[in-house]
C-alpha cells in the first residue's frame, strides 16, 4: 500500500508541473484571442466610419457596408459595458 501511494505521490508531482504548464499556455491564449478580437473590432470600427463618410458622399454600394457593420458596431458597444471608475464606487 505504501508502495501505491508512493507511485501516486510521482504522478501527482508530473501531473502538477503539467498543470502549471497548461495554465501559463491556456492564458496567453486567451490573451491572444482578446487581443485579436479588440482589434478587429477596432477596424471594423474603423471601416464603419469610412464606409459611412462614403455613404454620405453618395458612393455606390456602401449603404448595405454601413447597413451590415452598423447592426455589428451596435450589438458590440450594447454586449460591452463600461468599467466604473474608481472614485464613482
Amino acid at each position: 500500500m505504501l508502495n501505491e501511494a508512493g507511485k501516486d505521490l510521482d504522478i501527482y508531482n508530473k501531473l502538477q508541473t503539467r498543470v502549471r504548464e497548461l495554465s501559463r499556455l491556456n492564458e496567453m491564449v486567451r490573451d491572444t484571442h482578446m487581443l485579436a478580437g479588440a482589434e478587429l473590432y477596432r477596424f471594423a470600427r474603423v471601416t464603419y466610419k469610412m464606409a459611412k463618410i462614403s455613404t454620405s458622399l453618395n458612393v455606390p454600394r456602401t449603404k448595405s457596408i454601413v447597413d451590415d457593420l452598423g447592426r455589428l458596431i451596435t450589438t458590440q458597444e450594447k454586449t460591452v459595458q463600461p468599467e466604473t471608475p474608481l472614485a464613482a464606487q
